[in-house]
């Protein structure tokens, strides 16, 4: 069973993704908090990570590079708007817009582990 980490800001936007992708087979554990990232990261040993880089209205780039710098392989989807972020400035595994369809997010983390080297972690 894949694990996902997700980080967002707001706790409805959390609440959210542990449901819906709880009942899509998928162990998650979310976070408000981009400093437990690091240690969230070695813990719980992620397959996934979703997460909006924006916190309090700004762009955490950094964020993002402190995980592939931790976690080099780990795919990450990013909450971004395409047209005013460019998601190209750092290797993300796709995006999704703030204003997602749960269909449209699952479809997307289908298309990331039909990607190798995608190894969910045994149970």
């Amino acid at each position: 069973m894949a694990k996902i980490l997700a980080m967002d800001e707001y706790p409805s936007i959390r609440d959210l993704l542990l449901e819906e992708l709880t009942e899509g087979g998928y162990v998650v554990v979310s976070t408000g908090d981009p400093n437990l990232i690091p240690e969230l990261l070695r813990s719980f040993d992620p397959d996934l990570i979703i997460l909006d880089p924006y916190v309090r209205g700004e762009m955490h780039w950094d964020l993002l590079e402190r995980i592939k710098n931790q976690k080099p392989h780990l795919p990450i989807l990013i909450f971004a708007d395409p047209y005013k972020e460019d998601s190209h400035q750092f290797q993300v595994d796709g995006w999704v817009a703030k204003s997602f369809l749960f269909d449209d997010l699952k479809q997307k983390i289908i298309k990331i582990q039909e990607k190798p080297p995608w190894k969910p972690t045994q149970p």
